[in-house]
């Protein structure tokens, strides 16, 4: 049967392991609480990562030891993927230049970009709305509350959890604004939370939801299990706009994806 670290290194290889399975193997120390967080589940089976930052960390804490410090060195034994990337890019697109670019984030957070960006960002969890960036822009406008025309945003694929590594902050902490769209779940709502903890004293997060949420989840939503519901319940300690739409969550009892906002059907 496969060891704790084996299953973390299955998971960080994009396979998917039964939740109970990890759970019975998690090291003294370890409760199941301290560690759903890391991952992404459906309260059956881990589908992903949802944290990549404490996955390192347990990955490094409960993982074999490696040699060097940095992902390059940990490759001469097969173990770079228990070290971060030292860097990492961003794709972002705006209306005056919708081709996709990427940006370039060091480990200090310096940002290298190919042309000026504008002053305020949107980032969206999904692709399919980032590729329909103008289409998600407008409907923000029309039911989200986003105020800044879209001439003076640059659209950023979040690549779900992705966003919330910590190299982003001090390039994210830089615009004036910064909006965000999660899917209506407890991953989207996770994701803001730790946006909202790393850029504290940078910039706040604007989280969005549409105004009719209630209705969509009651006409596109889906249903949720109790370890979902486990999981809203902590997200409603959390920031005033993370806590009203994980409350609304809990009222209907469903979830709803980010990719309906693009259906032509009326509500």
């Amino acid at each position: 049967m496969s060891s704790f670290e084996e299953m973390l290194s299955s998971i960080r290889s994009g396979k998917v392991i039964p939740l109970n399975r990890l759970l019975r193997k998690c090291p003294d120390g370890l409760t199941s609480r301290s560690i759903l967080d890391v991952f992404v589940h459906d309260g059956t089976n881990i589908t992903g990562i949802a944290d990549p930052d404490g996955f390192d960390a347990l990955c490094a804490h409960y993982g074999r030891p490696f040699d060097g410090a940095t992902r390059l060195t940990a490759a001469r034994t097969g173990r770079s993927h228990r070290i971060s990337v030292s860097s990492g890019m961003l794709a972002i697109r705006s209306s005056g230049h919708p081709h996709p670019v990427v940006v370039l984030v060091s480990e200090s957070g310096d940002a290298e970009a190919p042309r000026e960006l504008a002053p305020n960002v949107l980032i969206v969890e999904n692709l399919e709305n980032f590729l329909a960036f103008e289409k998600t822009v407008e409907f923000c406008h029309r039911f989200c509350g986003l105020t800044t025309p879209i001439d003076e945003l640059e659209v950023i694929y979040g690549a779900g959890a992705q966003i919330s590594n910590k190299h982003y902050r001090p390039f994210l902490g830089k615009f004036a604004k910064l909006w965000v769209l999660p899917d209506a779940d407890a991953g989207g709502l996770d994701i803001c939370k730790k946006l909202a903890v790393g850029l504290e004293g940078l910039v706040e997060p604007m989280i969005m939801a549409p105004n009719d949420l209630v209705q969509r989840l009651s006409a596109q939503g889906q249903p949720f299990d109790e370890s979902e519901r486990g999981r809203l319940l902590q997200l409603t300690d959390s920031t005033p706009a993370i806590r009203d739409i994980a409350q609304l969550l809990l009222q209907v009892g469903k979830k709803l994806e980010q990719e309906t906002y693009l259906l032509e059907e009326e509500i």
